[in-house]
């Protein structure tokens, strides 16, 4: 039936008194007589105390089954971090950028308040210009597009689609920093998914955005080994450095037109 809202644990009192509740919890889950198995959900919204408290019980071989749910999760795992870090590399090589697209703000956290993207706090502290359409497809969206006259569109993990009229608007296209090796990994969530995938390695892809899902053709690739302890907020934070470092590497060329682009394989490709 209908669930009441869940309890925001915003002053010390309310966080004493988790505290306690999960000792006694523990002193409980400690008799022989009960069953270890455990289950442990949104540990990303542990403090430092809650944690201290849970590291024994973890670390016991008595334990037979063990769950994390969403354990140790960055409040940030969407992609967003790639965008803030494209961003900067732009603004520290001196480049113009004359709009920032984003989503719009989602809410985050237990008291589901909407937040900002990486990308949008980025911008506003550089004083640049944040639009937030709710979708591309919007005619009125686009104008405002076209209106700045952009040389160029540089995307990253913006999760939305870009129609035909939006890639046709900068004279130079879309550039689109990947994160993943093309063609494994077209489409959303390209990290978690090499990561249930048990994926050795991983890396980012600086493509040329077209009309298709991820196919356009491949300019060049960054690689790097993903560690069995690899979370995905992990891998999140250094594909955005790797992607960015990309960026910065092939700007001169591709503004010159110098830079060369290849089409992707037509064996390996995986959504």
């Amino acid at each position: 039936g209908p669930q009441p809202a869940p309890a925001v644990l915003g002053s010390t009192e309310a966080q004493n008194r988790f505290q306690r509740v999960l000792q006694q919890f523990l002193a409980v889950l400690a008799q022989p007589e009960h069953p270890l198995v455990l289950f442990l959900d949104d540990l990303q919204w542990a403090d430092a105390a809650t944690l201290a408290l849970l590291e024994p019980l973890l670390a016991s071989t008595e334990i037979r089954c063990l769950m994390l749910m969403g354990a140790y999760r960055d409040n940030e795992v969407d992609a967003a971090p790639q965008l803030a870090r494209a961003l900067a590399a732009l603004l520290a090589a001196g480049h113009q950028v004359a709009l920032v697209l984003t989503q719009p703000d989602r809410p985050s956290g237990r008291g589901l308040r909407p937040a900002p993207s990486a990308v949008k706090k980025l911008a506003g502290e550089r004083g640049l210009v944040v639009f937030q359409p709710d979708s591309l497809r919007d005619e009125r969206a686009l104008d405002r597009l076209a209106a700045v006259r952009p040389d160029v569109l540089v995307v990253a993990a913006y999760g939305l689609i870009l129609p035909e009229r939006a890639l046709e608007i900068a004279p130079h296209g879309a550039l689109n920093i990947h994160a993943s090796l093309l063609p494994r990994w077209r489409g959303a969530a390209p990290i978690q998914r090499a990561i249930m995938a048990g994926d050795l390695t991983t890396g980012v892809a600086l493509m040329r955005m077209e009309e298709g899902l991820d196919t356009g053709p491949v300019a060049r690739e960054a690689r790097t080994p993903i560690q069995p302890e690899h979370t995905a907020g992990d891998l999140t934070r250094a594909l955005a450095e790797l992607g960015a470092g990309l960026l910065r590497q092939c700007w001169d060329d591709f503004s010159s037109g110098r830079l060369a682009f290849h089409p992707q394989a037509a064996d390996g490709v995986v959504y």
